[in-house]
């Protein structure tokens, strides 16, 4: 389950009322995208993201889209993530503009947002009103029951969820070529990348600005230059599929696949190691997995 906790301007079509200039009305959701998919990531990522942009396109005319997110190594700050912002204009329409928290910053609502729909999900299931079994089952249960968030104990606060949505991914796309890139230079450092002139070019900074100067898009008078350096531009440079890093969860994955080619009586042949063969042929003997007791 992957959470967009987003914070947008009010529309006719989605709340019933518009902002304006003068009377702003900032509408906070979450957005849901669950997925038996179990692999995390930079294509599931992006395909999360897709289903992002299309309902904010719903909402009205998007310019410009500011994520804040943390720093995973496996997921958002990842070279192939980086370099999906670089598209973000030719894949979304709109410019992104993405923040990196430090670890454990920005704790907030969020965080256990998703935590709280399994606990009530859970409970749903001891009462006996719901049988969940899978990713497609808790989509439905959590689409039919779970929309309209329950009205807050605490009303003195300011920020109140108007609505969550669902969405459901069946498979992740991953036939996506060209998608892998080289990491960017000191990227651990850099907490703040924006789309680059085109596709494939970025823009970072060691540091995040929301001055107004920086708010209209005029960084050459940000009023935080003693801390923020510069915008500085980055050619991404893709990378051949032979030096690509394979994952554990790939790993994995083709082991399971695998094994389910394997069957008692079949011949199959093994790679060799040993200089002069090509490989070994081999008998299955057992009739499915068996674990090694010793080495």
């Amino acid at each position: 389950m992957s959470l967009y906790s987003t914070y947008r301007h009010a529309c006719i079509v989605k709340d019933g009322i518009k902002s304006t200039e003068d009377e702003p009305v900032v509408v906070t959701e979450h957005l849901f995208v669950i997925s038996p998919d179990l692999r995390h990531d930079h294509h599931s990522v992006h395909q999360c993201r897709q289903i992002h942009a299309e309902y904010l396109k719903g909402c009205g005319n998007i310019t410009v889209l500011h994520e804040w997110t943390n720093g995973c190594s496996a997921q958002y700050k990842s070279r192939h993530c980086m370099a999906d912002v670089s598209y973000s204009t030719s894949d979304f329409g709109f410019t992104t503009i993405r923040n990196y928290m430090e670890t454990s910053h920005a704790k907030g609502p969020q965080d256990g947002a998703g935590a709280n729909l399994k606990h009530m999900c859970d409970l749903d299931v001891i009462r006996g009103k719901v049988r969940i079994q899978n990713a497609k089952d808790l989509y439905e249960h959590l689409q039919k029951n779970q929309r309209n968030p329950a009205a807050s104990s605490f009303p003195s606060r300011s920020i109140k969820l108007a609505r969550r949505e669902f969405f459901y991914i069946e498979k992740v796309n991953r036939n996506r070529e060209g998608s892998s890139f080289k990491e960017v230079k000191g990227n651990r450092e850099v907490h703040s990348v924006r789309v680059g002139e085109q596709p494939g070019s970025l823009c970072v900074r060691h540091l995040s600005c929301y001055c107004d100067s920086c708010l209209d898009d005029n960084h050459q008078q940000c009023s935080n230059k003693g801390y923020v350096n510069n915008w500085m531009p980055v050619d991404l440079q893709r990378e051949t599929l032979p030096s690509r890093r394979v994952t554990r969860s790939e790993t994995t994955e083709e082991q399971e696949d695998l094994k389910s080619l394997v069957s008692q009586n079949s011949i199959i042949a093994i790679a060799a190691a040993d200089r002069g063969e090509d490989h070994y042929l081999l008998k299955v003997t057992s009739d499915g997995e068996e674990i090694l007791q010793k080495k």
